[in-house]
């Protein structure tokens, strides 16, 4: 009892004894069928902090309430990524390979986003996207709410609130069609960083206690379900494309938040002219492209998957330029130029042994391949 309660109970006059109340009936209630999830929304800029809070993001219920709208914004990133193959200068490749259009791959791996998952809109990350109810957590997601005080649909909104914060620091698209494929691995990495850290921070850890260890934290709860989306398609290209977007962009957006925190990621997400080269390895300077006019330019794992070689061959990273054109027979004509004379060597090995014509010349290694 208060001491508001007792007081008055002392200045009333004793009342009558009566037999005890009977006590009322056991109702039986349903659990929650579903639950708002736009409640969730004020949470999120301060679990983020003040670099990636930004609070003025646009949030947005579909219509229609249904997963047909986030497929669609799905679509939008994954066309982004493919930017490359659409290009003119690559199309020709695309068609001698035998690739299939990249809108109707996009279209086709959007539906693997998760159900229900929110996801901010591309190119420019808003609207944020979110269904206006969700059904009741699950027996893991409420172990996870009572170990960290989150849901999973938190961390998601968190890395998608994430992803456009950092798409106003990225700019807008480039031109270039590559760094427009760089510029969506970055935001997805942005996105699944976001959600780790939100997840760390739940729990009462550090990234710097963490450290490079931080992307074994991932429990894909923000952005795409790497697995799902990689069983998806079985074309190597678009696999090696799938990876960047899916390892590369997260590695160097976990690079930088380690290193520099979440300021140190925005201040690198508002660098210029930042490649899929650099995302390999991040720290190093973007590399001058000696491409010529109309060439094709993929990506330093695209290419090497296109001329018939693992996209994780060992000497990949060392990549710091390379292009395709076809020849009048309809073949693949690859320049790979690398940071060093024995990856060159390795590569034009790996290449002569897959069936191609190739040498190399100092750093630099050509090569002609039947698709």
């Amino acid at each position: 009892m208060t001491a508001i309660g007792l007081v008055a109970a002392l200045a009333l006059p004793a009342a009558p004894q009566q037999p005890p109340p009977a006590p009322p009936p056991v109702v039986r209630r349903k659990p929650p069928e579903r639950f708002v999830a736009l409640e969730l929304l004020s949470a999120i800029p301060s679990r983020l902090g003040e670099e990636l809070g930004e609070p003025d993001v646009v949030v947005r219920v579909p219509a229609s309430d249904s997963d047909a709208a986030l497929e669609r914004q799905a679509a939008g990133w994954l066309e982004e990524l493919f930017a490359p193959l659409n290009s003119p200068s690559c199309r020709p490749v695309a068609r001698a390979a035998g690739l299939p259009d990249p809108g109707g791959m996009a279209r086709k791996l959007a539906r693997l986003w998760p159900a229900g998952r929110p996801i901010a809109a591309a190119p420019g990350g808003e609207p944020v996207l979110i269904r206006r109810t969700y059904p009741p957590p699950s027996a893991t997601d409420l172990e996870m709410l009572r170990t960290t005080g989150i849901l999973p649909v938190e961390l998601a909104l968190a890395g998608e609130w994430a992803r456009a914060v950092g798409a106003r620091h990225a700019g807008p698209p480039p031109a270039d069609p590559l760094l427009r494929h760089a510029r969506a691995a970055r935001l997805e990495g942005v996105a699944r960083v976001a959600g780790i850290l939100v997840a760390l921070a739940s729990a009462g850890l550090d990234a710097s206690a963490v450290g490079q260890a931080l992307l074994d934290a991932d429990r894909d709860r923000a952005g795409w379900v790497k697995d799902r989306l990689y069983a998806g398609t079985d074309q190597p290209v678009y696999r090696a494309m799938l990876r960047v977007l899916l390892e590369d962009g997260p590695r160097w957006a976990a690079y930088h938040a380690v290193r520099a925190g979440t300021a140190g990621l925005v201040a690198a997400l508002e660098r210029p002219g930042i490649g899929p080269h650099v995302l390999l390895r991040p720290g190093l300077p973007p590399p001058r492209s000696e491409a010529p006019d109309g060439a094709c330019r993929l990506g330093p794992r695209p290419t090497v998957a296109l001329v018939g070689l693992p996209d994780d061959s060992p000497w990949v990273g060392a990549l710091r330029d390379e292009w395709i054109e076809v020849s009048g027979t309809g073949s693949l004509e690859a320049v790979l130029a690398f940071d060093g004379e024995a990856s060159a060597t390795r590569a034009a090995a790996d290449l002569s042994a897959r069936g191609c014509r190739a040498t190399a010349a100092g750093r630099r290694v050509t090569a002609s391949c039947r698709p």
